[in-house]
């Protein structure tokens, strides 16, 4: 299956975190990455679920620490992630240089002081995307 995702983590307390070779503050509340696998959704998701795998994109530092909630998979044949990306960041605050290194785009990542997955639902349903969720 092939697709972009929205992977969304809640950090209880605010800290400073390692991401790869910086150190980033994460304010506690709820953060929303905007990510693509077009081989293997599912098993994309399922691996950010997951504790034990090799740390290889910043997602991967952020989820070690704040727990995935839930997961929104929009299947599509064509890599709609940066597109995503822009159109939440209408709605959620962006979290700068954040998962976005292979693309022009600001960042991949976005903040919520309060749960967001009834206004995820919302922001998918409003653009007719074919999604899914995960837990």
């Amino acid at each position: 299956m092939r697709g972009v995702y929205l992977l969304v983590l809640e950090n209880e307390n605010a800290s400073t975190m390692p991401i790869g070779k910086r150190k980033l503050h994460f304010d506690s509340g709820y953060y929303i990455y905007c990510g693509s696998a077009m081989n293997g959704l599912e098993r994309r998701i399922e691996r950010h679920f997951s504790r034990r795998k090799k740390l290889r994109w910043h997602v991967d530092y952020l989820s070690m620490k704040a727990k995935p909630i839930a997961a929104f998979a929009v299947v599509s044949e064509v890599k709609i992630e940066c597109w995503l990306s822009i159109e939440l960041s209408k709605i959620f605050k962006e979290f700068d240089e954040f998962g976005a290194s292979d693309c022009s785009c600001r960042t991949h990542l976005f903040f919520s002081p309060f749960n967001p997955l009834e206004r995820i639902e919302e922001f998918l349903k409003e653009r007719s995307l074919d999604y899914f969720r995960f837990r």
